[in-house]
């Protein structure tokens, strides 16, 4: 339906050619042909790059370089080789259907950047804006003049994951500091423990594995342009435990592996340095449990720390997931030694029947109510947990899935009062392992239960 306007004077016709913009406006934001920009875009836009005053109320002489980060700060410095960086707080919001940036705490220079910016034009690579009578361009730019404007002095936290927790990191500088720099200019970098070793460019430090000094210390990162032209940027490192994992039940463990994403004993940092298949875990965690293809093993080294002798009291908790079926095949979970003439081991057998058994004696205390469930033997779809419980009077106890399913009081039994090389993982075994526990304890009923209804574990820390 067409309308008519009749205007009797040039101001009435700009007035009708205005009110025409804003109703053919795309997004009724009152901001015509402004691309439809939406608050989520121009947040996107802004972090990208970084971008540059190319007019500041009418002056376009100005060379502030603006980088937006993500969590709603922004730095900023006067011009393009300025060592000197200011900070302030900026928002992407709509307010009276008007799309507005919102610049706070900005002190030292240019104040009057403080304001509620109305963007009037939007493009991927300008924005146009006003605050009341004040207009200004932004124009984003992916290309550094100078090196030295990519690099920013900065303070950073490092976690320390280890057990115990000593405040020593081995760290990649160049990971940490240099690779995740987008920079379009060519530079030289080095890493120095002083400010006038930096400034010398003397006794740089090899950054590929660099070990703090100190829980809390500053770097200098030295970054000289093909010119030879230097500047020295600061970097404060504190080291801190950042380890979330609070597991119960760790007294007397003397080995912990979740197989969260990587082989390692979380007691000892002990780590395996084979590439293995992580799976899911019986949460769902993703690489968060070990398969096994019944060809590979892993052997943990054993130590004073982990040994395991006859006469010791002790405990292994896992779970496992089998993935064969044949009623016949021999599949060892866990044991201590190399060979079944050594030690002890924890099986498979007979129906994929749980059995614990010395390697001495011939001795075997088996899961005696598994064959008396029909899908038990060919189960591989559900996980379950084991535990195996010994203590020094030799008692055996044998529980699966949070239930003691078989018990030999004092039982003769032999594991060997030599502590062997190695514990074995996966001899034989195909299927999924996850959360193994080694305590140096015969753990009770109570704390078998707590085991079995813990959630999933997937911590690479303790």
């Amino acid at each position: 339906m067409e309308t008519v306007i009749a205007v009797t004077s040039n101001a009435e016709l700009e007035a009708a050619i205005a009110a025409a913009e804003n109703t053919c406006d795309e997004d009724d934001d009152n901001n015509y042909n402004d691309a439809d920009c939406t608050a989520t875009q121009v947040t996107e836009s802004l972090t990208d790059c970084f971008w540059r005053i190319t007019n500041f109320a009418g002056n376009t002489q100005l060379e502030y370089e603006f980088y937006f980060n993500q969590d709603g700060s922004f730095t900023f410095s006067s011009e393009p080789t300025s060592s000197i960086v200011h900070e302030g707080n900026w928002e992407v919001t709509t307010s009276d259907g008007n799309l507005v940036l919102v610049v706070t705490n900005v002190s030292n220079e240019i104040t009057a950047f403080n304001n509620s910016w109305i963007i009037d034009e939007c493009t991927e690579d300008e924005l146009q804006l006003h605050a009341g009578s004040q207009e200004i361009t932004l124009t984003k730019s992916c290309v550094n003049n100078t090196p030295f404007e990519c690099f920013e002095n900065i303070q950073t936290t490092i976690c320390d994951e280890e057990n115990p927790f000593d405040g020593f990191v081995e760290m990649n500088l160049v990971e940490l500091f240099i690779e995740n720099i987008s920079c379009t200019q060519e530079y030289n970098y080095s890493f120095h423990t002083t400010q006038a070793d930096a400034d010398a460019n003397i006794f740089a430090l090899i950054p590929n594995a660099y070990t703090n000094t100190a829980s809390q210390e500053t770097l200098y990162l030295r970054i000289e342009d093909l010119a030879g032209e230097y500047q020295v940027f600061s970097i404060t490192i504190s080291v801190e435990d950042c380890c979330t994992n609070n597991t119960v039940l760790t007294n007397d463990m003397i080995l912990y592996m979740p197989f969260a994403n990587q082989t390692k004993d979380l007691i000892s940092n002990w780590e395996a340095s084979g590439n293995y298949n992580y799976v899911s875990d019986r949460a769902g965690n993703q690489s968060c449990a070990i398969a096994f293809d019944g060809t590979e093993t892993i052997e943990i080294p054993i130590t004073n720390s982990n040994q395991i002798v006859q006469g010791d009291a002790f405990s292994v908790s896992l779970w496992f997931k089998m993935q064969n079926t044949n009623p016949s095949n021999y599949e060892i979970l866990f044991q201590k030694g190399s060979a079944v003439s050594e030690g002890f081991q924890i099986s498979v057998f007979d129906l994929n029947t749980p059995v614990f058994s010395d390697a001495d004696s011939g001795y075997g205390l088996w899961d005696d109510p598994w064959n008396m469930d029909a899908n038990l033997p060919t189960d591989t779809t559900n996980w379950h947990h084991l535990v195996v419980a010994v203590d020094e009077n030799n008692t055996v106890r044998l529980y699966r899935d949070g239930v003691q399913r078989n018990e030999d009081i004092n039982a003769n039994i032999d594991i060997g009062s030599t502590s062997l090389t190695n514990y074995i993982l996966g001899n034989g075994f195909q299927g999924h392992l996850d959360d193994l526990r080694v305590y140096k304890t015969a753990l009770n009923p109570n704390e078998v239960t707590t085991l079995f209804n813990l959630e999933a574990d997937c911590n690479n820390c303790l």
